[in-house]
């Protein structure tokens, strides 16, 4: 009686998953596997075709695994490796990444074949399954798959694994590198429009992260940028930087937050329709909103009501400047505490861009000539 196989799990895939991304997912599961000391086999189709029998599969297992194997197709050369103290530690697991596109005859030979040397090769099948959970019913006969103990996963679909690789990636704090709103956007648009892939949207966040640290001289600085302990980080690094670093980061745009009484007044405006809802925040902009007005007022007085004395103090340059700077720093500790409280965009804080990358321009061109090289249109 032939023993059963130690674990044959079958993976279920998404019907809507690319192929590109499915292939992808199987490769990084072998070289997971590999870290974790198994001896990974990867066979296709093509290893199961009838003019070749369970020859050719058993030949592509044996050239994967033993590095002095003939071209004789036997599953004792294979036992014979295992024996050895090397190898015998860890099971063989032989991944098949579409079973459905199998030969169902010769897949159940193979099948059948690894079952009597179970006992001396402990072996994982994995095997991508397209359609539905009965798909190897369908393809394989009884005794085969008798020999079989399935496990089931089931894989997500495209959407719901760029969600997870965009909750991990980009609305986590990461170590040293984040994308800006519009090039999240463009990156979400690139994904639905674009080929649907995983593989894909992952391929233009590696582009827009190399390019971050070759066009930002700063970006080394990013894995401590924003660390609980940014006095003492920032303390020790601008000790050790150069002057003409440290007044190029603090040249950054992201660094001059004081705006004209203009523009000041626009923005409280707008925050002040936004924050009917939250009392105390709301408060606060009417505040800040009525300490411009007084500003404006006070630089505004008529002549006549003042001498010419007390006329150039209101509109001495240096006042007026004085004024705007403390309604700014207002400002700024207002939208400091919205940041932390309420909205805590990366865009919104001093330095970021040492660690976010912002040109949808250059992403998009970068895009669009490696996707000319593959066949594809960004």
């Amino acid at each position: 009686m032939r023993s059963t196989i130690g674990s044959a799990i079958r993976l279920q895939r998404s019907e809507n998953i690319e192929f590109v991304d499915d292939l992808q997912t199987f490769k990084e599961l072998g070289e997971q596997l590999k870290l974790k000391g198994c001896h990974v086999v990867n066979l296709s189709q093509s290893d199961f075709v009838i003019k070749n029998g369970i020859g050719g599969c058993l030949k592509s297992l044996l050239g994967q695994l033993v590095s002095d194997a003939s071209d004789v197709a036997d599953i004792a050369v294979l036992a014979s490796w295992y024996c050895k103290p090397a190898n015998n530690d860890k099971p063989v697991v032989v991944i098949i990444d579409d079973m459905e596109r199998c030969q169902g005859s010769v897949l159940a030979d193979f099948i059948l074949m690894l079952s009597e040397w179970v006992v001396k090769i402990p072996v994982v099948l994995i095997m991508g399954v397209t359609t539905t959970v009965d798909a190897p019913r369908r393809l394989l006969p009884s005794n085969a798959l008798q020999q079989l103990r399935p496990c089931k996963f089931m894989l997500g679909s495209p959407t719901e694994r760029m969600n997870a690789i965009v909750e991990a990636v980009l609305l986590r704090p990461c170590s040293g590198f984040t994308v800006g709103y519009k090039v999240s956007l463009f990156l979400r648009d690139y994904f639905t429009r674009h080929d649907g892939t995983v593989t894909s949207f992952i391929k233009a966040m590696k582009i827009a992260c190399m390019k971050h640290f070759s066009m930002e001289p700063l970006s080394f600085l990013g894995c401590g940028i924003f660390d609980e302990d940014f006095q003492s980080f920032s303390r020790d690094v601008g000790e050790s930087l150069p002057y003409a670093t440290l007044k190029y980061a603090f040249d950054l745009p992201s660094c001059q937050r004081d705006l004209p009484a203009v523009s000041l007044s626009h923005l409280l405006n707008i925050l002040e329709g936004h924050t009917q809802e939250m009392a105390e925040v709301h408060q606060k902009v009417q505040e800040l909103q009525l300490a411009l007005r007084s500003e404006d007022d006070g630089n505004n007085i008529k002549p006549a009501a003042i001498d010419l004395r007390k006329r150039s103090i209101y509109r001495s340059p240096l006042n007026v400047e004085k004024g705007s700077k403390k309604l700014n720093e207002k400002a700024s500790i207002l939208m400091e505490d919205m940041i932390r409280d309420y909205l805590k965009p990366i865009e919104s804080a001093p330095f970021h861009e040492i660690i976010c990358f912002k040109h949808v321009d250059v992403l998009q061109s970068l895009l669009q000539e490696w996707g000319s090289s593959v066949g594809f249109n960004a």
